[in-house]
């Protein structure tokens, strides 16, 4: 399997590989590439060609952004790879019925922030206020 994430250091890219890591060990699947970019489509489709020309029998590619995996897409078109999304945008989806990805997860960036504030903001009126 490889991973193509964005910056280092990014907290997604951190979680995105630790995940993948582990659901290796608990899957059978091994990592044996890992780029990271700047989220940009142009940069994911050089750093899948650099990817799968290094490793011929590479079966599996992860995206962690759908904007990077139109790229990954490109570059792994034809090879018999299995592209994965992180995303679930609009084109993603049309992808997956077209047969182009094998499969997204779709982000809820909206509703992720919305509750994110609701829980923080219960946290500190459970933790500050004072009856």
């Amino acid at each position: 399997m490889g991973l193509i994430s964005g910056p280092d250091l990014n907290a997604n890219t951190l979680s995105f590989f630790k995940v993948a890591k582990a659901f290796g060990k608990t899957r059978g699947f091994k990592v044996v590439a890992r780029q990271t970019t700047d989220y940009t489509t142009p940069k994911a489709f050089g750093a899948a060609q650099t990817m799968l020309r290094a490793n011929p029998g590479l079966d599996v590619i992860m995206s962690n952004f759908s904007g990077m995996t139109r790229g990954v897409a490109e570059a792994a078109g034809g090879k018999g790879v299995k592209v994965f999304d992180f995303g679930g945008d609009a084109w993603a989806l049309r992808q997956i019925e077209q047969g182009t990805l094998a499969g997204s997860v779709m982000m809820l960036p909206r509703l992720e922030t919305r509750k994110a504030i609701e829980t923080l903001a219960a946290y500190a009126k459970s933790r500050w206020v004072r009856s």
